[in-house]
C-alpha cells in the first residue's frame, strides 16, 4: 500500500549510539547499537486525498532491530496501528493510514506518532530523515 507523504509539523528524534570494537581472529570490526525514539506530529497536505504514508528508515548497515513499537495518537488513533497499516522490512518502518485532511470539517487534523526501536549493525552508522512533503521543525 502507498500513500501521500505527510507534512511533518514537528520532529524530535533521540538516538543513543554506542560503538564497540569486536575482534575476530586478526580482524577488528566496529559494531553499533542505536536506541532510537522519534516523536512526530504529522498532517496531510492541502488537496491530498487518500491515505498518508509515513516512513522511517532504519539506520544503514542495520543487521537486526528489536523492541520496535509505533504508537499513534489523534484522528481516531489511540495506540498501536492496525496490523494491515504497518509494514516493516530490513530497510524501513512504514505506516499507511488515513487522517482527516484540512478543510474536511473534522477537529482532528493531526496525528502524533512515537516510534522506538533498538538497531544493531556494523561498521558505519548512517541515519536518513523520514521523507515528507514538507517539514516545519525538528530537533
Amino acid at each position: 500500500a502507498t500513500g501521500a507523504s505527510p507534512i511533518i509539523e514537528d520532529a524530535k528524534i533521540n538516538v543513543e549510539l554506542e560503538a564497540k570494537e569486536q575482534r575476530v581472529g586478526m580482524e577488528v570490526f566496529t559494531r553499533f547499537e542505536a536506541k532510537y525514539v522519534g516523536d512526530f506530529t504529522l498532517r496531510m497536505a492541502e488537496g491530498d486525498d487518500g491515505p498518508m504514508q509515513f516512513t522511517v528508515f532504519l539506520p544503514l548497515n542495520t543487521a537486526e532491530a528489536e523492541d520496535l513499537t509505533l504508537v499513534l495518537r489523534g484522528a481516531g488513533y489511540d495506540g498501536e496501528p492496525k496490523p494491515e497499516e504497518l509494514f516493516i522490512d530490513h530497510l524501513a518502518v512504514t505506516w499507511v493510514g488515513t487522517i482527516p485532511k484540512p478543510g474536511s470539517g473534522s477537529t482532528e487534523k493531526r496525528i502524533t506518532a512515537r516510534l522506538s526501536f533498538t538497531a544493531r549493525g556494523q561498521e558505519l552508522f548512517v541515519y536518513r530523515l523520514p521523507p515528507a512533503w514538507r517539514a516545519r521543525s525538528g530537533a
